[in-house]
């Protein structure tokens, strides 16, 4: 079997690295030998021999240090001898990593996107033709993100799989976190997502505000970290929230919190899928999301897609009339939606098209 080379900007805790480490688990049981090339930060989870059957290859940060971190890059997939490169990211700004793997010698060099828009815009413009030379295949997350980074290129959709089971409701759970988050009796929001502009948390924030002049037993769970963690917990205090929202930090398993909650906030600038409202959704959460969001997140009916131009306050008024739905066989009613992220079912299209390269 060929060596594959995963390669990502970092491997820290969030939606892109689930991705990448549940699909190279996956390529691993097939035979596939997998290296996880990735720049600092690599959460150290990602380190568990007994539930993830890679290498991981820790490069230098990006950012800080690129002559060090593409020196380094360039080394190891010549040690490893590399014969299928998977590159993730969501702009051409990966170019420099197809290049180098061009020189290295390696055939199949892969782009993978996963998002919708980046941050430097003028330089994606100017390496995009080089781009597009130098990527043998592309994959996307979604149609949303293939058609922003390939145009009307060719590209294969691979969904974000994950292990949907895993997510099911549990009543148990939610009793017993319910009870440690001190909110047997309340109407609890939950948000799943890193602090940063992207997932809009100022705009949970003061949705929640206007939600809680009209329902006092209202309280919004916040689950991650970020750059702008710090930022939300000064907006919180200055709205004297402070006693009602709950900042519970980076968190490795979060199903037990989605089967806690009764609402699901996710009101995000741009989305290339959303893993998180796929799994609130399959917990049986009521989700409000924006219309910024791709619509392929849909898995039951239990979503509702808003514009952000409505306003803070006319989200409020729709998550307070949130009516409680049957969750103890939500999973099995909408298994077909579901089982489409179901990591095994994915890894089968992936699966696929690396058998194409090598045959």
């Amino acid at each position: 079997m060929p060596r594959v080379a995963m390669i990502a900007d970092n491997l820290n805790l969030n939606g892109i690295s689930t991705v990448i480490v549940n699909y190279s688990n996956e390529l691993s049981a097939h035979g596939y030998t997998v290296f996880v090339f990735a720049g600092d930060k690599i959460d150290d989870s990602f380190y568990n021999k007994e539930k993830y059957h890679f290498t991981i290859i820790r490069l230098p940060k990006r950012k800080k240090n690129p002559i060090k971190y593409y020196t380094e890059l360039y080394m190891g997939l010549k040690k490893y001898k590399i014969s299928i490169a998977h590159i993730h990211g969501n702009s051409a700004m990966i170019t420099p990593e197809l290049l180098i793997c061009k020189v290295v010698g390696i055939e199949n060099r892969i782009v993978h996107c996963h998002n919708t828009t980046c941050n430097h815009k003028m330089l994606h413009k100017l390496l995009l033709p080089s781009m597009n030379r130098l990527c043998t295949q592309r994959f996307a997350c979604s149609d949303t993100a293939g058609k922003w980074l390939f145009g009307k290129r060719k590209y294969v959709v691979i969904p974000n799989g994950f292990q949907t089971e895993k997510f099911r409701y549990n009543k148990e759970e939610r009793i017993r976190v319910r009870k440690e988050l001190q909110c047997e009796d309340a109407f609890l929001i939950g948000h799943v997502g890193k602090f940063n502009t992207q997932k809009n948390h100022e705009y949970i924030i003061r949705v929640f505000d206007n939600i809680y002049t009209k329902n006092k037993r209202a309280r919004l769970l916040l689950i991650g970290t970020g750059p702008k963690y710090e930022e939300m917990r000064g907006l919180v205090r200055k709205l004297q929230l402070d006693d009602v929202v709950i900042f519970k930090g980076e968190i490795t398993d979060t199903a037990e919190y989605y089967s806690a909650m009764d609402a699901f906030m996710f009101p995000s600038l741009y989305e290339g899928l959303g893993i998180a409202v796929i799994e609130a959704q399959i917990s049986g959460v009521v989700c409000y999301a924006a219309d910024t969001v791709p619509t392929e997140v849909t898995v039951g009916d239990n979503i509702r897609f808003l514009s952000l131009k409505q306003g803070e306050s006319s989200w409020a008024e729709q998550i307070l009339q949130t009516k409680e739905i049957q969750r103890q066989n939500f999973y099995e009613n909408n298994y077909a939606r579901i089982n489409k992220y179901n990591i095994k079912e994915c890894s089968k299209i992936l699966l696929n098209e690396y058998q194409k390269m090598v045959m």
